[in-house]
């Protein structure tokens, strides 16, 4: 019994963790504006292109940290699934 009740944990344990990651994937390739085939080097070109932009050094605006906060976030969740810059 134990065995099956753990089992079941276990999977729901994981689907959740998918979801959660899938979302989070989802998330980053919609806010750096990259396709889902896009390759490592089209995601680090897309960086450049919001940081030049977005950077609070650049952009004086109130939400630009915030934005680049976000924009870092995005890369980084992508480097660690799937590209490993």
């Amino acid at each position: 019994l134990y065995t099956i009740v753990g089992e079941k944990i276990a999977k729901r344990t994981w689907e959740v963790w998918m979801t959660n990651r899938n979302y989070k994937i989802d998330k980053a390739r919609k806010l750096l504006g990259v396709s889902k085939q896009a390759t490592a080097e089209d995601a680090r070109n897309k960086y450049r292109e919001l940081a030049k932009i977005w950077h609070p050094d650049v952009n004086s605006a109130e939400e630009a940290h915030k934005k680049m906060q976000d924009i870092n976030k995005a890369t980084n969740t992508l480097s660690y699934f799937f590209f490993h810059l």
